[in-house]
């Protein structure tokens, strides 16, 4: 038997030479669908919306293309989406509703397509969106976050007020609420709001200051789990300085009222957070996340409570002629001495 050997450089020619010098960079259409929604029993009317689209590519400017409504619409007669209530399979078909006078961005606007789902939701049940588009069935599933129940005293009617301070020295109550079922993430803020009375009497709409005071993740998803943050009262007292502008027609300001927000994420939603965030680490690369199946993108659930924020007369006292506000001229109507509006 004889060797037969080809130089290495007389091989790599021929390699090269039977070679295509043409790249095409797109590859066969597919149907990629996107989905993105987050159900909430706060929302408005029990009406909630999920954005269904296409993923597209093409040879061109894919920022032309996004501009095109047919490059993310699938057509209407092509898609078919529903939401079953999996604790009785109760169905309701999704309707398309376009939302008017978005602002310009990436994608094409005016105006956009959604789905529109109608029915309350019951914090029993789990939920599943079925999109069925060409040959085609995507799914995804949610359970519903349910309510935040605060513990702390001043976030009910028994009690004094927030000690955010007290005998010169500024303090740091515990702020302690129990966990939503279905919750996993929760983002609490403090809202501060206020009307500005100018020269002349003329009286400003409400003007509100959101500071977040801290976030906490759960063990448990099961609800009824006792949580707790700081509350400081020197950053609440310099939140509100920092945010307010110096305004010499201003002759007081008139406190509305305050609140502290719980805005919680379902556990899906909590995950699609977490890889969003800033990395911190040597590991700068982050694993794509979707909970859609045979698609792309988020259906999970979250939920935003609000209860009334009191504070004790020291803390409003110090509000009024405090070291970080007392120049604001801040006071509290229907309140009489050195904090009214007399």
């Amino acid at each position: 038997m004889m060797n037969v050997r080809i130089p290495t450089a007389l091989l790599a020619l021929s390699l090269i030479m039977g070679c295509s010098t043409e790249l095409d960079v797109n590859a066969p259409y597919k149907n990629i669908t996107i989905v993105y929604g987050l159900l909430s029993t706060a929302d408005a009317g029990d009406v909630h919306y999920i954005k269904i689209n296409k993923a597209f590519l093409g040879d061109g400017d894919a920022y032309v293309f996004a501009q095109v409504p047919d490059s993310n619409l699938y057509p209407y007669d092509q898609l078919h989406a529903k939401m079953v209530r999996l604790i009785d399979n109760y169905t309701v078909d999704l309707d398309t509703v376009h939302v008017p006078n978005r602002d310009p961005g990436t994608f094409y606007g005016p105006d956009q397509v959604l789905y529109k789902y109608s029915a309350p939701l019951d914090v029993n049940s789990t939920y599943k969106l079925i999109i069925d588009v060409k040959d085609q069935h995507v799914e995804a599933t949610t359970p519903i976050v349910g309510e935040v129940i605060p513990i702390s005293n001043y976030l009910t009617n028994q009690g004094s007020g927030a000690n955010l301070f007290q005998a010169g020295q500024y303090k740091e109550p515990s702020l302690k609420f129990r966990s939503a079922a279905n919750g996993k993430r929760y983002d609490v803020s403090f809202e501060f709001r206020y009307r500005n009375v100018h020269t002349g009497a003329d009286t400003s709409g409400v003007i509100s200051i959101k500071r977040k005071v801290g976030s906490v993740i759960t063990t448990s998803t099961a609800g009824n789990q006792q949580l707790e943050l700081t509350f400081s009262g020197e950053d609440f007292f310099q939140s509100i300085a920092n945010a307010v502008p110096v305004d010499p027609s201003v002759i007081k300001r008139l406190v509305d009222g305050m609140s502290m927000i719980f805005e919680v994420a379902g556990e899906e939603f909590n995950t699609y957070l977490s890889l969003a965030e800033p990395v911190s680490g040597i590991i700068e690369e982050r694993p794509d996340y979707t909970n859609v199946t045979n698609g792309y993108g988020l259906f999970s659930s979250r939920k935003v409570d609000i209860a009334t924020l009191r504070i004790n007369d020291d803390s409003k006292l110090e509000l009024v002629e405090g070291y970080y506000t007392g120049s604001l001229l801040f006071c509290f109507p229907g309140s009489s001495g050195a904090i009214g509006c007399n």
